[in-house]
């Protein structure tokens, strides 16, 4: 393999050490530490997440499984069935 091959597979890394770069990093984390204290905080003020929190921490989901509430996060195949049936 030659070496101008190897490069266009393999690129070299970029450096970012310019302002501008440092700055939209800065600015792109922040952000996510925003929307990451925002679903913290509305998860706290969620009753049904908090109660299927619970059941998680206990390990007893399962025996919790006719609360209507707590329902749809125990059927996780159902993304993937109506998902595989419209895809073919």
């Amino acid at each position: 393999m030659e070496m101008q091959d190897i490069l266009s597979r393999h690129p070299l890394p970029e450096k970012g050490h310019d302002k501008t770069e440092k700055i939209i990093r800065w600015n792109v984390d922040a952000e996510h530490a925003v929307v990451v204290t925002r679903i913290r905080e509305e998860t706290k003020k969620d009753e049904i997440i908090q109660r299927l929190a619970k059941r998680i921490a206990k390990g007893d989901l399962e025996t919790h499984k006719r609360d209507k509430d707590l329902e749809p996060y125990l059927t996780s195949n159902r993304t993937t069935t109506s998902t595989s049936e419209e895809g073919g």
